[in-house]
């Protein structure tokens, strides 16, 4: 959905692209008595936190039209806040799916790795960093969804462990006392609006009131490797996604094919070696087990979403 905006003279290199076969949570969405009505508009190759691509123009707010839906799903998550659906599929990778659900006041849940399967033509989207799976409106209708799309696929290379019961069934059910661990901080260290820090203290004191133990406490890794890690993933996955798209066109890429955001981070996937793309995943691995020590002591991770409040959309049409 390109909210209030008129399509601009633009040829960019997926420009008249329509898959011959569906992905497979495509497959499964169809299964499960799905209707399809329509893509949503998102930025280019998914690559920013706003929906502004230059082929179709911003995605507004809903609840204020001077204000972003936020991306990568930023259309999806503008077609439920505006009551056009009550849910819409999502991905995410980098909060593609939790920054438009904080934008629009959504629920939007990015799943664990190999939850949802990714195939039928891949294994892992950006080499494990993106889950695909949907922004909705309330958090039934979300496992809802997970329960009919999860499990793993033939061929996928990883999956996660089965729930013990339908997700569905988990929604109200009791689960006894929690340890959450509070981080009020941005793990990058931008500075943290006071309405931001307002929400996640009263959710920590609601937590606290309905029995659970809340205590301020974060993992501890390297930013400065993570930042350059996933520096190094998403650029080497978008160079290859779009050299095999040039290939598939038999021809080479050209100065106008894509938005200058895209050509500087593709750039940057040319440049990576493979000793790069090694090191990124050992890196981002190692962080991810830390994380994953952090959760031998927490339940639960509590921190803003967003470090500012609803940004102004950046384009006027």
């Amino acid at each position: 959905m390109a909210a209030g905006c008129a399509h601009r003279k633009w040829q960019p290199a997926l420009d008249g692209f329509v898959a011959d076969h569906d992905f497979t949570l495509v497959q499964r969405y169809k299964a499960a008595g799905l209707v399809m009505l329509g893509r949503t508009n998102t930025p280019e190759f998914g690559l920013n936190a706003t929906t502004e691509p230059v082929a179709y123009g911003p995605t507004r707010n809903p609840w204020d039209l001077e204000r972003s839906a936020g991306g990568s799903s930023g259309g999806a998550a503008a077609a439920i806040a505006a009551g056009m659906v009550p849910a819409a599929h999502g991905t995410d990778g980098g909060g593609s799916i939790r920054i438009p659900a904080a934008h629009c006041g959504l629920f939007g849940l990015k799943p664990t790795r190999g939850r949802n399967p990714a195939g039928p033509d891949v294994g892992e989207g950006w080499s494990g960093l993106a889950c695909g799976h949907a922004l909705t409106r309330t958090v039934r209708d979300s496992a809802a969804f997970l329960d009919a799309t999860s499990g793993p696929a033939p061929g996928d290379p990883y999956w996660a462990p089965a729930p013990a019961r339908p997700f569905l069934q988990e929604v109200g059910a009791k689960p006894g006392q929690l340890r959450i661990a509070l981080e009020k901080k941005a793990i990058t260290g931008t500075p943290v609006h006071p309405e931001c820090v307002k929400g996640v203290e009263a959710a920590a004191r609601l937590l606290e009131e309905l029995g659970h133990r809340v205590e301020e406490a974060s993992p501890e890794f390297d930013v400065v490797h993570l930042r350059w890690a996933m520096g190094v993933v998403i650029s080497a996955n978008l160079r290859n996604g779009l050299d095999l798209r040039f290939d598939a066109l038999k021809r080479s890429q050209r100065e106008d094919d894509v938005e200058r955001i895209t050509a500087l981070w593709a750039e940057q996937g040319r440049r990576h070696s493979a000793r790069d793309y090694a090191r990124a995943l050992v890196i981002i691995h190692g962080i991810g087990r830390r994380f994953g020590a952090f959760f031998e002591s927490y339940d639960i991770l509590l921190s803003p979403t967003l470090a500012d409040r609803l940004c102004l959309s950046a384009r006027r049409t």
